[in-house]
């Protein structure tokens, strides 16, 4: 007897959409592996269950073979579901690829700045120091005590001038 509550139970669904509710008039088993395979998604081979369970709540229970829901899905509702996932499967591989983006760009932008400062300090070490020089004064007439005229120097600073 018991068992017939429940062939009566999911005979009452037989015909009805998982998702939408509707009655279905050509249904798509969920759980059939060899027939559910999604042409839409990823090549077919991305069945109706891994993208029910990808793009449905985490609150939602997992999906059962033995539960007594509806196991089929109309047409329109796996078309739906199927841009679903295109949708969520290119949305997470775009924002991988932009992390993965971000993430080079901010680390070239620290070398380039951790390379500009040790220019910079490169820079600063390279600086020649300014050098200071004391005044000499040098009294010519007391070092030439013999009062002769100073030997003329061999270039004269006005050679090259007009």
């Amino acid at each position: 007897m018991v068992g017939q509550v429940a062939a009566t139970a999911m005979d009452i669904f037989e015909s009805f959409c998982r998702t939408c509710g509707n009655e279905c008039l050509d249904p798509i088993n969920i759980f059939d592996d060899v027939k559910n395979k999604s042409a839409a998604c990823q090549n077919g081979k991305v069945s109706i269950i891994e993208m029910l369970e990808t793009c449905t709540p985490n609150s939602v229970p997992k999906l059962n073979k033995d539960d007594d829901y509806p196991k089929q899905v109309c047409r329109l509702c796996l078309k739906k579901l199927e841009m679903v996932y295109e949708f969520q499967t290119n949305w997470l591989n775009a924002h991988s690829e932009f992390n993965v983006a971000l993430k080079f760009e901010q680390r070239r932008k620290r070398c380039h700045k951790e390379a500009q400062a040790k220019s910079e300090e490169q820079a600063q070490e390279d600086k020649l120091p300014e050098l200071e020089f004391d005044a000499i004064v040098v009294d010519i007439k007391s070092d030439n005590a013999s009062n002769e005229p100073l030997p003329k120097p061999l270039l004269s600073p006005f050679l090259f001038h007009p």
